[in-house]
C-alpha cells in the first residue's frame, strides 16, 4: 500500500546530503528503498549498511536490490542481519556481527516507515540515539499521529479517525502499522538527556490527513555519546 511514494526529491536529497559513513537501516523490506543510498555510495560517503530485516522470506529480494545499487560490492557494503529493531534483539545481533562497541556506532540510521510498527517505539528510539556516534543523525519518514495543531495543519476530525481506522484493522491490513503513535515526540525526547538535539528539521506530509506523516533528520551534539553494552 505504501511501497514507493516517498516525497521526493525532498527525501532522497537529505540521504543524499547526510548519510554517511557506518549506516543503520531500518527494516528496508523487500529493498524498496536501497537504491536511495546510491548517490550517497557513489560520492564515497557510505562505508558499510546494515539492514536491519525480521522477515527472512524478503531477504533474497533485499539481496537483489543491494546487488543493483552497489553492483559488485553488494555482500560487502550492504550486509543484511535477520532481526528486529528492538534492544532485546537488535543489541544482541549487532554484538555477534562483532560491530557493538562501547561508544556510538553509527554515522547515520535510517528508518523508512518502520518506526510505526517496531514493538517498544519508545525504548527503540532511545536505543537508535545511544547507537548513533555523536554528530550522526537519524533520518526518518514515518506515520505518526495527527497532531491536531491547526497551524501545521493538523486535524481533531482526523485525529479521531485514527481511533476509528485502529478499530476496525488498520494494523491487521497494514503490517502492524499504528497510525497513532507520537514519534516525532519519542524521537525528540530520545536526545533529552544530553540536553537535546543538535539539529532537529521535521516536515509535515498530509497534516490534515488521517495517514499523517514527517520526515527530516536530528543530528546529535558533537559532545554527546553515551554507552550501549550487549546484553547477551
Amino acid at each position: 500500500m505504501f511501497a514507493d511514494d516517498f516525497p521526493s526529491p525532498d527525501l532522497d536529497d537529505m540521504i543524499t546530503e547526510y548519510c554517511n559513513g557506518t549506516v543503520l537501516d531500518i527494516g528496508p523490506g523487500g529493498g524498496y528503498q536501497v537504491k536511495r543510498f546510491k548517490s550517497a555510495y557513489q560520492r564515497g560517503q557510505i562505508e558499510a549498511v546494515y539492514g536491519i530485516e525480521p522477515g527472512v522470506e524478503m531477504h533474497d529480494d533485499l539481496k537483489a536490490e543491494a546487488i543493483k545499487t552497489f553492483g559488485g560490492d553488494a555482500t560487502k557494503v550492504y550486509r543484511i542481519l535477520n532481526s528486529g529493531a528492538q534492544p532485546n534483539e537488535l543489541v544482541p545481533t549487532l554484538a555477534k556481527e562483532g560491530v557493538l562497541v562501547t561508544e556510538g556506532i553509527f554515522d547515520t540510521i535510517v528508518t523508512l516507515r518502520a518506526l510505526c510498527g517496531i514493538p517498544e517505539p519508545k525504548e527503540t528510539v532511545d536505543m537508535f540515539y545511544r547507537l548513533l556516534k555523536p554528530g550522526g543523525r537519524i533520518i526518518f519518514f514515518e506515520h505518526v499521529v495527527n497532531n491536531c495543531d491547526s497551524e501545521r495543519g493538523g486535524s481533531r476530525i482526523a485525529w479521531l479517525l485514527q481511533r476509528v481506522y485502529m478499530l476496525m484493522g488498520w494494523r491487521f491490513w497494514n503490517g502492524g502499522c499504528e497510525l497513532t503513535r507520537d514519534t516525532s515526540k519519542n524521537l525528540e525526547n530520545a536526545a533529552a538527556g544530553d540536553g537535546g538535539w543538535a539539529e532537529i528539521k521535521i516536515l509535515d506530509r498530509n497534516p490534515g490527513g488521517c495517514v499523517p506523516e514527517i520526515y527530516g533528520y536530528m543530528q546529535k551534539k558533537v559532545a554527546a555519546g553515551k554507552a550501549i553494552r550487549a546484553t547477551l
